[in-house]
């Protein structure tokens, strides 16, 4: 067979492929009037409309280069390359690429490489987002204190917040733990730079037939990323340095000093902070095999293992370790060391399943300081099925079959959490059962 560009250690032609593109995007999203005026119970802030649009050209090219293959030290060698060229509208052109490639050495192991560098500009959210005030969580304000006792910060760090001589000593806590802020777009972000470095490999031991393993090992490095700098970080570094650059945005109340009265605040615009990472090794496992006329059982493991999670809010900033521990504010959740979730399927002769599935989070503390720990966290799930004619298929099941509540804390604040625990990471509803009919006609 003729496949065109061929490598001389290779029987496979090279695929490329190429284009242009152009995308626009755009959003216009208007709220109801209790939105809009703030009124929601718990609300913390109005919500405001948003418009606004961007259009982006962009060039692209991939090829897929086999570079050896059916010889006697490799099943095959592939490489991948990438490209792609982008020019904004509002400004700002990004270019990106990858370089991976594979090594099947024969049939049983295969080893696996990458590294890219990607961008992400501004949503129009991030772009166009009007300013608007909302709340966060605070222990308290170092500036304020209980009638009779004294401020936790001195009077010439609290001067650098906008405290004045006579309003030191006497501004009051808010009673709530919650404090206001104003936050909103920035039409100046420039696009954040992401560096992908993974490697890993695919091993399924011809001894061992059914299991196969892969582990993979990732480092992500994402500079100038697109967030916001917490309000509390702002005004601990405006303490702590004086620094101009977190001392503006802080407006105390001119009076009373405060930052949670009308109009007191500190403003935390979307901006491009300092740096991002994440890294770690993702683990899978799977092994199937028959229990003679018993029929078969499929067992998987997924898990994940954190060895770094760390954040620079601004440039120059000490860098903040998130994995083991959980914050509302600096961290935005919780990041346990390890999460896996293992699965066991018994398939039957007679058209029925059944799985039991085990969930996992290890331990996290606040902060890292021991204020509320979160132990580690195991949940229970079971799930049938049964295909009892040619077209009806029965399900049912439980979650969280022992009703463990999740882990419940007033520090959590609103973001990643909602309120008291975090969704995305514990269990929130208890014990859930379900039941489905399927019917296919």
């Amino acid at each position: 067979e003729n496949y065109g560009w061929q490598l001389p250690g290779s029987d496979s032609g090279i695929s490329v492929v190429a284009g242009f593109e152009q995308r626009q995007e755009k959003i216009a999203f208007t709220p109801d009037d209790g939105f809009a005026s703030g009124d929601g119970a718990g609300q913390g802030g109005a919500v405001s409309a948003v418009s606004g649009r961007f259009t982006v050209n962009e060039l692209f090219f991939e090829a897929q280069i086999p570079l050896y293959d059916g010889g006697d030290f490799a099943d095959s060698v592939n490489l991948n390359l990438g490209y792609r060229f982008s020019d904004y509208d509002t400004g700002q052109e990004t270019d990106t690429f990858k370089v991976a490639g594979d090594w099947a050495f024969n049939d049983s192991f295969r080893i696996r490489a990458s590294f890219q560098r990607a961008v992400r500009a501004g949503n129009v959210r991030e772009l166009f987002r009007p300013e608007t005030f909302n709340l966060f969580d605070m222990d308290e304000d170092p500036c304020a204190n209980e009638p009779g006792e004294a401020p936790t910060a001195s009077l010439a760090a609290c001067m650098n917040s906008g405290v004045t001589a006579a309003q030191y000593g006497n501004i009051a806590l808010s009673p709530a733990g919650q404090y206001n802020f104003i936050q909103g777009g920035n039409r100046s972000l420039i696009p954040e730079t992401s560096e992908t470095t993974s490697f890993g490999f695919i091993f399924s031991p011809d001894f061992v037939e059914g299991l196969v393993i892969s582990a993979d090992y990732y480092k992500i490095e994402i500079e100038d990323a697109i967030s916001s700098v917490s309000p509390a970080f702002i005004l601990d570094q405006c303490l702590d340095t004086a620094d101009p650059i977190f001392c503006d945005p802080i407006n105390r109340g001119p009076v009373t000093g405060t930052l949670w009265l009308t109009g007191d605040n500190i403003r935390s615009t979307d901006v491009n902070i300092g740096l991002l990472k994440r890294e770690g090794v993702d683990l899978q496992a799977a092994y199937g095999f028959d229990v003679g006329n018993m029929g078969e059982v499929d067992l998987t493991l997924i898990g994940s293992y954190a060895i770094a999670a760390e954040e620079v809010p601004t440039p120059g900033a000490a860098t903040i370790k998130c994995v083991g521990t959980w914050d509302s504010n600096d961290c935005d959740g919780p990041f346990p060391e390890w999460g896996h979730s293992a699965r066991a399927t018994w398939v039957t002769p007679r058209d029925a399943s059944l799985t039991v599935y085990w969930r996992h989070v290890s331990d996290v503390t606040e902060n890292g300081i021991n204020v509320a720990n979160f132990d580690s966290f195991d949940w229970l799930d079971l799930a049938g099925s049964w295909q009892a004619t040619e077209i009806l298929l029965l399900r049912a099941g439980v979650n969280n079959v022992f009703d463990k509540e999740p882990p419940l804390s007033a520090d959590v604040g609103v973001g990643a959490g909602n309120g008291n625990t975090f969704p995305g990471t514990y269990d929130a509803l208890g014990r859930y059962w379900f039941l489905g009919v399927s019917i296919r006609l």
